[in-house]
């Protein structure tokens, strides 16, 4: 699940703010 979270960063980089919505991912 953490190599999706990767491809994934430059839509998550907005929740990664938050860090526990970063974390649904």
């Amino acid at each position: 699940s953490f190599r999706f979270l990767q491809q994934q960063i430059p839509f998550n980089k907005q929740f990664n703010s938050n860090g526990h919505k970063y974390k649904l991912y």
